[in-house]
């Protein structure tokens, strides 16, 4: 089997590819060898894949829960199309490899550097979306690969299995630095397991030992070992200072956890799952009973978890539901689908009911952050796909949210690709695929 770390060479490969909007006077850097694979204007993108999936109704979805009441060939149609446009607009072959464009949309919120081509985050997201596509669109295993070949490229100080947060024009990393970030890492390795599956290991690629190196460099550098819970990057040291013992809550994710105890046979993956479900639990039963919601930070998780104060990380609504936390719904939500654990579904009815009442079940209210009282955080930018589709997944829980759900997938699916940003469709996009019956599991 050829080792992954193989597949990069340096090279005077071009910046720029076939995939989308390049720039011209992007210059050669390092790059990885792709193979002469067919582009995807060489086929149809509506042909069956070899390995296609099992239909809704096999997906393993716990029992109790609902999708849109609209037809089959409509969700698949509308995830289709959105996946299309989605790739189309942000896989750009490019860096000897294939990455997720974050430059197409202008400036962002974030801190990334100027003249920022990619973060790990999206590529994360990239990587997912791909690999849940593959039974809907040939090219997905073209791309897949060359997605985790950029991953691979770049990697942290801390681990050549882990991925530097930010790259720049040039194909360089970040001057800001090499660090991980944690939520990109659970999920690329969340990918690689999906893609073990789907296209088996033994073909130039091992995915499930790719997994499991991923795995391994995220429980030694971005997981507490006393907790159990998962640290913000490979940038912090467990308990030590004031970053060592905050817990960014959209890296809450026991979906992932469990599958990376079922690839390894580790017992630290289940006591993370529990870990997690216990500070979301106690979470809620201190500081929000009456919403359910989350801040974007807690901090002092080894002692006494509390919402962060403002600007503790990011920006003054780092303690609270602001534009981490939005990934919440969708996260805890998937984890119910898959797995069925009660104490997912316990903390998705409290923010189901908030979240129902706050808006009258007119989705087009969600208001783009709230404090945890629920009041709307200023200016009360309504509306925000982000949030909105996110709420979709976590309605799924109950037959008694069929008309909130059927309304939040109509809102979600009529809002076009240019009114938002990377972010917000992707985190569209995946929600879609959730909330269709159509996503996959390894």
């Amino acid at each position: 089997m050829r080792s992954l770390r193989a597949v990069v060479v340096l090279g005077l490969l071009g910046c720029s590819g076939a995939l989308g909007p390049t720039s011209a006077d992007d210059p050669p850097a390092e790059g990885v060898e792709l193979g002469n694979i067919p582009s995807p204007e060489t086929r149809d993108p509506t042909e069956s894949s070899s390995k296609t999936s099992p239909p809704p109704e096999k997906r393993g979805y716990a029992a109790g829960s609902i999708l849109p009441s609209i037809a089959r060939e409509v969700l698949d149609r509308e995830v289709l199309d959105l996946w299309m446009a989605w790739k189309a607009r942000y896989l750009i072959e490019g860096c000897g490899a294939i990455y997720g464009d974050a430059s197409s949309d202008g400036p962002l919120w974030s801190n990334r550097a100027p003249d920022t081509i990619t973060v790990s985050e999206l590529q994360a997201y990239a990587m997912l979306l791909t690999v849940q596509m593959a039974d809907r669109d040939p090219d997905a295993h073209r791309l897949f690969d060359g997605l985790f070949a950029f991953a691979r490229a770049f990697p942290t100080r801390k681990s050549s299995h882990l991925m530097s947060w930010n790259q720049v024009k040039g194909c360089l990393d970040s001057p800001r630095g090499s660090d991980a970030a944690t939520d990109a890492d659970l999920d690329i390795a969340y990918a690689l397991l999906l893609a073990s599956a789907r296209w088996g290991d033994s073909g130039p690629i091992d995915y499930g030992a790719a997994a499991r190196e991923v795995i391994g460099a995220i429980r030694t550098h971005e997981m507490d070992p006393v907790t159990h819970l998962a640290l913000l990057g490979d940038f912090v040291v467990a308990g030590e200072g004031k970053l060592g013992q905050t817990v960014r809550m959209s890296d809450v994710v026991p979906d992932h956890f469990r599958a990376f105890g079922r690839a390894t046979g580790e017992p630290f993956w289940e006591r993370a799952v529990d870990a997690h479900w216990q500070l979301v639990s106690e979470f809620q039963d201190r500081y929000t009973p009456g919403t359910g919601l989350f801040p974007d930070f807690l901090i002092d998780v080894r002692s006494d978890p509390k919402p962060a104060p403002g600007k503790w990380l990011e920006h003054p609504t780092d303690g609270a539901f602001s534009w981490n936390a939005c990934r919440v719904p969708w996260r805890l939500g998937t984890d119910w689908l898959i797995s069925g654990d009660p104490r997912a579904r316990a903390a998705l009815q409290r923010l189901n009911a908030f979240i129902r009442a706050k808006t009258g079940d007119d989705p087009r209210r969600i208001d783009g952050g709230y404090h945890l009282d629920g009041d709307a955080i200023p200016p009360h930018l309504q509306n925000e796909t982000a949030f909105v589709a996110a709420f979709g997944v976590a309605a799924m829980t109950d037959e008694a949210n069929q008309a909130w759900l059927d309304a939040i997938w109509t809102r979600v699916a009529e809002s076009p690709l240019g009114a938002d940003n990377y972010y917000g469709n992707s985190l569209k996009l995946l929600s879609m695929i959730v909330m269709s019956g159509r996503w996959l599991a390894p």
